[in-house]
């Protein structure tokens, strides 16, 4: 229940999901702007593809597993803030305890 530790969780929660919102958008970026290739040459050893189209796959790749990994981080940073703001407040969290007391009741001073 150290607030310092809480304050440093919520934060580094916060910065992931502002970096995954980032790279995400970049991925739809390059999904929807990409130039197109003209697809006239091979590209090596023969072979026929577009370095575009392999690109917009990657770029989807990437963006189908980004998107859990916004959702888990937002999802960290939220409960990690109300948590921190619950210990802000006062309240004692105690590892296995089934009960949630505020500081008053942890020290005895509300008996």
């Amino acid at each position: 229940s150290s607030m310092p530790v809480m304050c440093c969780f919520c934060g580094t929660n916060l910065c992931l999901s502002v970096l995954e919102f980032g790279v995400i958008l970049f991925q739809v970026y390059i999904l929807l702007f990409w130039p197109e290739d003209d697809c006239s040459k091979p590209v090596a050893n023969g072979l026929d593809f577009c370095f575009g189209d392999l690109v917009k796959v990657l770029s989807g790749v990437v963006l189908v597993f980004t998107l859990p990994l916004f959702g888990l981080s937002f999802y960290a940073w939220w409960h990690s803030l109300a948590l921190w703001q619950r210990l802000k407040h006062g309240e004692v969290l105690a590892a296995g305890a089934a009960t949630v007391r505020t500081m008053e009741e942890h020290a005895g001073l509300n008996d």
